[in-house]
């Protein structure tokens, strides 16, 4: 908004208006006459628009029990507020929501992200077996009602043992 105070006044502006003020949101020149007992001013003001900055801090990520996610709001001429007091254009954080200020010009624009836990599936090898000398076993990994062999997590081609030992999937 910008405008004019001259108690008693009329006034009239370049736009067409005849209020004592006018909403700008546009880059140009504006002025305004303002007449009281037929004497009539006039001034002017030279408004220029800035543009609010774009923050996208992009989706909201999942992320394994225990790890931390890396934010940016990397923007051109930027300073930055987040959420946790950091003043840097990224951030390295665990689970939460987190949001930053932008400020370029003296404009400022936010975004948030939220970063959670993924749900990590339940897999068993099943009991332990019990392996006598010159014997196999063949081992097989549980999800469920799912029962898939080792090789399709593990990626061999023999999934048969004969050594003891601790054997797990992840």
């Amino acid at each position: 908004m910008i405008g004019v105070t001259v108690a008693g006044a009329t006034y009239f502006w370049n736009t067409g208006a005849t209020t004592d003020s006018i909403a700008v949101s546009s880059t140009g020149t504006f002025w305004v006459d303002a007449t009281l007992n037929g004497c009539a001013v006039r001034d002017s003001i030279d408004v220029s628009v800035t543009p609010l900055p774009v923050v996208d801090l992009g989706p909201d990520v999942a992320v394994c029990p225990g790890a931390q996610a890396t934010l940016d709001a990397t923007t051109p001429g930027g300073s930055y507020l987040w959420s946790n007091g950091a003043i840097t254009p990224t951030i390295t954080v665990g689970t939460g929501i987190w949001s930053v200020d932008v400020t370029v010009n003296g404009c400022t624009a936010s975004d948030a992200a939220t970063i959670t836990n993924l749900t990590l599936p339940r897999w068993m090898l099943g009991p332990d077996p019990v392996v006598c000398p010159r014997r196999f076993s063949h081992l097989r990994c549980h999800h469920g009602r799912r029962h898939l062999p080792l090789e399709r997590w593990f990626h061999r081609t023999n999934t048969t043992t004969d050594a003891p030992g601790n054997y797990s999937v992840q």
